[in-house]
């Protein structure tokens, strides 16, 4: 139903800017839900339970603008390396670190070597 009233998103567009410019969300964008979802075993160890926050979808989608906005000036500004940061980035992600991490257990694995990570 949005998508017809307003298909261009304008009207999310210039209330998200209203709230960057006055640094202000409304309250309710400020309060989540605590949902305990079950994983397996047995249900009675809160361990066995994950928590998940549910807010609402209006404050997801500005976090997401302002991560966004906050990541790229960093880059920008050399604060963080696409090289040395693998983590939450749009690239390969953690999977290069992690072969290079295990590679070198491998190899102190295999000459009986001390390794410090």
């Amino acid at each position: 139903m949005v998508r017809v009233a307003d298909p261009g998103a304008l009207v999310f567009t210039r209330f998200y800017r209203v709230c960057l410019s006055r640094k202000w969300v409304p309250l309710q964008w400020k309060q989540s839900v605590c949902k305990l979802l079950y994983k397996d075993g047995d249900k009675e160890r809160l361990a066995n339970w994950r928590p998940i926050a549910l807010e609402p979808v209006l404050q997801r989608v500005l976090s997401a603008v302002v991560a966004s906005r906050v990541t790229n000036w960093a880059r920008a500004n050399g604060l963080i390396s696409l090289e040395a940061q693998k983590g939450f980035q749009p690239a390969d992600g953690t999977s290069e670190h992690n072969f290079v991490m295990e590679v070198a257990i491998q190899e102190a694995r295999r000459t009986n070597a001390q390794l410090a990570i």
